[in-house]
């Protein structure tokens, strides 16, 4: 354990030691402003069940990104926040090294294996990758865990091992990334089939069954308090969406030929423009396993037996094709029959359960091979015959590259040079990415095939030595193939000023902006010379979701789900001609455009001293206000048409999906927006209070009106007319209203989920059983 903490703060030396957080990809420009504002919520003393700066609000809790209840975020109230940041990332790392060499102990490998194993896993270019998607980063670490004390209890025939193992699977889905939670029950199914047919006689099936149920069962009310506002989310979520569009869900499908990069990094990439991102897999930077995974795995062959180990080859194999997405017809199969699937993007995801085996199975190769060497096991001398020719092409190679790899890459050079350079300046890169790394893994191979071979030959070297040299090398491999991968960023760089936030931060009232959809598609790769010129020109942007920083309240915002109403409406904007073409931006209270292209349509005009391609629109209606009228409609249609009909006036007429239920019935009158009945006061819609899960806003009014709250409508809001519960309705397809009838008032709406109340108490309950289940199991 000290050993793997060790190495592990050894690779992220500067992350850890240097003033500075984790930046690359998503890191920075969503996962710290969303991680931020849950802490800072928390620390004031209130649960960040909605989040009102994104998408005019999203349920926080239901999206999972920001792992409110996971128990590792218990280091953001700990530390300060930058260095928390850092430190939750990394500590994943070496617990995950922790738990696959228990599991390979368990299983019955020696201490060297389960190390191989173990350092093959954390230190894998996929274990690394994930550390910009904390969420899958925090699901993958589990697994070993919750396979260790699943065996143990199939295997000892103890409750309380099955329920340690849903302890951790309940910890998996808190995790964030519900579609490893799904994947790791598949795992745990084939595992408990593998060992049925293994102990047929001393594990009857109806316990394996049992054992098994208990296990999903016990691991789901655990995180129920997710798990319930997730699964109530989907029915309103984008993801509907992908039933049925095998495109969307094969999207960063891996390529059969980055197999090839298990064993030499990039050696397979053809392009690395910024054209090819959505073409070649990007979800995951790298897949490399190391220069030695091959011979490990040939070794595990030749040596090692034993039903575990073809569980292990099982899974990985299999998981492997279901990371192939749609680049294979095997795909296409589990999309149409397997429940679930139709639900998931990025099948490159599932590649972490093939890592996993491929480490472990590293790990038994190496341990088969020392036990063949204590045994004088006679296949050893077999081996080291099969392994020297391939050593000394090996070291033929290595030459050949130090001789000539220069020159190649010469000629690479003069081959893209001129006017073509910029032109095929990926191909370049690819060129010499394949020159350099390729000779990399011939002077590994060589060196370690070296000490394999002495170690199985008649030059009787120690046990320990050929341990500590070839581990030495193995983490020196891994080390040297992703140390330097993951830019670390000065937090200080969010308070240098940019023209764009400094104007948005002089305006105190409540607004919105909005990126135009073109902008919007170019935020999506930030350009400097240095990452962080990069980072201070996404800011300048306002490329979501980094203004949440600054609490600046987004109409668009990024995330992996959007609420599938609000993904019509956006998509509406997308298709708009012009910003000025719908009053949908002016009734979501849009009072900042950002567009690096011209805008000169009406209501629109240029804010001097900006960066040049900010507009202030002037047609903007505020968060809240009254209307007068209403209009009722049946279908999705209507509502389009009506939206983008030059009638439609959000000011004064508020768009239902139901037909209200008014005490007085009464005709909406269409008075004028500054009428006011002669001897009574104006009317009004004042916020007084505008947090993160409550909204309270006082109203004058001389007639019958509906106020219409410009955030997005979602089942768990109430709404209290001076504190009697009202109806809430859905207003303008995806904002709320209530109706209010004249006089002076007190409004609030709050967000108070049944699914959240009901998921803690479910979560609450299970755990306190399962803690004192594993109490009191002796007695």
């Amino acid at each position: 354990m000290a050993l793997l903490i060790g190495l592990t703060a050894c690779y992220f030396a500067e992350a850890l030691f240097c003033n500075g957080f984790l930046a690359f990809r998503d890191l920075s420009r969503y996962f710290y402003p969303v991680r931020l504002f849950t802490v800072e919520a928390m620390k004031s003393g209130t649960i960040p069940l909605w989040n009102p700066y994104i998408f005019c609000g999203i349920p926080n809790l239901a999206f999972q990104q920001a792992a409110v209840f996971y128990p590792l975020s218990i280091v953001y109230y700990l530390l300060p926040f930058c260095l928390a940041f850092n430190v939750f990332l990394l500590i994943h790392i070496p617990l995950a090294g922790v738990f696959v060499y228990y599991l390979a102990r368990r299983w019955g490998m020696g201490s060297s294996g389960s190390l191989v194993s173990a350092i093959t896993f954390i230190f894998s270019g996929y274990v690394i990758s994930l550390l910009n998607l904390p969420t899958t980063l925090s699901c993958v670490i589990w697994l070993p865990a919750v396979l260790l004390f699943f065996d143990k209890g199939l295997t000892d025939d103890k409750m309380k091992y099955i329920l340690i193992s849903s302890l951790f699977l309940g910890t998996m889905f808190l995790g964030g990334e519900p579609s490893i939670f799904y994947s790791t029950l598949w795992v745990l199914l084939f595992y408990a089939l593998f060992f049925r047919l293994n102990n047929r006689q001393s594990c009857p099936l109806m316990r394996v069954g049992s054992y098994y149920s208990a296990t999903v069962i016990f691991g789901s009310l655990l995180s129920m308090v997710h798990l319930a506002p997730f699964i109530e989310l989907m029915r309103f979520s984008d993801r509907a969406m992908l039933l049925g569009a095998y495109s969307g869900a094969t999207t960063w499908s891996m390529p059969v030929r980055d197999t090839f990069n298990f064993f030499i990094p990039f050696i397979s990439r053809t392009d690395f423009s910024k054209e090819s991102y959505w073409i070649e897999q990007s979800w995951a930077a790298l897949v490399y396993l190391g220069v030695f995974s091959a011979l490990l795995l040939a070794m595990t062959i030749f040596f090692k037996k034993g039903w575990r180990v073809w569980f292990l080859w099982f899974i990985g194999i299999l998981f492997l094709f279901i990371s192939f997405g749609g680049n294979t017809p095997f795909y296409y199969l589990i999309y149409k029959f397997v429940p679930g699937f139709k639900m998931i993007r990025y099948p490159v995801r599932f590649l972490y359960v093939t890592i996993f085996a491929a480490a472990m199975l590293c790990g038994a190769g190496f341990d088969a091979y020392i036990r063949a060497r204590a045994s004088q096991d006679p296949r050893l001398k077999a081996f080291s015959m099969i392994l020297l020719p391939i050593l000394l092409l090996s070291a033929l190679y290595l030459l050949l590259m130090h001789t000539c790899a220069n020159k190649l890459i010469e000629r690479a050079f003069s081959f893209c040079v001129g006017s073509r350079l910029t032109e095929n300046s990926s191909i370049l890169f690819s060129i010499i990415a394949a020159i350099k790394n390729s000779a990399r893994f011939a002077g590994f191979f060589t060196f370690g095939g070296l000490i394999l071979f002495l170690g199985a030959s008649r030059i009787r070297m120690r046990q320990g030595v050929v341990s500590f040299c070839f581990i030495s090398l193995i983490v020196a491999d891994l080390f040297t193939a992703t140390i330097g991968d993951q830019p670390i960023v000065n937090p200080k760089i969010y308070d240098v000023p940019t023209p764009n936030v400094e104007h948005l931060k002089k305006d105190t009232g409540l607004f919105r902006f909005y990126l135009s959809p073109k902008t919007e598609e170019e935020s999506a790769y930030i350009e400097g010379r240095t990452f962080e010129e990069a980072i201070l020109n996404s800011k300048d942007m306002l490329t979501a979701n980094t203004p949440m920083l600054y609490r600046f309240f987004d109409v668009g915002g990024y995330d992996s789900i959007q609420l599938m109403d609000y993904r019509k409406i956006t998509n509406l904007l997308e298709t708009s001609p012009s910003p000025a073409a719908t009053r949908i931006l002016d009734m979501l209270n849009m009072k900042y455009l950002v567009s690096k292209k011209k805008v000169e349509d009406r209501g629109y005009r240029p804010v001097e001293g900006a960066s040049g391609y900010l507009y202030e629109n002037t047609n903007v209606l505020p968060r809240a206000f009254l209307v007068d009228s209403f209009k009722v409609l049946k279908n999705e249609k209507d509502f389009v048409a009506r939206f983008m009909s030059k009638e439609f006036d959000p000011a004064r007429e508020v768009l239902l999906d139901e037909e209200p239920d008014l005490r007085e019935k009464v005709l909406f009158m269409r008075p004028s927006r500054n009428w006011v009945i002669k001897g009574e006061s104006p009317e009004k819609a004042e916020i007084t209070k505008y947090s993160i899960n409550e909204v309270v806003i006082r109203s004058t009014l001389n007639s019958p009106k509906f106020l219409v709250l410009a955030d997005t409508w979602y089942p768990g809001w109430k709404v209290y007319v001076d504190n009697k519960r009202a109806k809430l309705y859905k207003a303008d397809y995806i904002l709320r209203a209530v109706y209010l009838e004249p006089g002076a008032h007190v409004v609030k709406f709050v967000f108070d989920p049944f699914s959240f109340k009901l998921g803690l108490v479910l979560s609450a309950i299970t755990l306190i059983f399962i803690l004192s289940y594993i109490a009191f199991a002796r007695k």
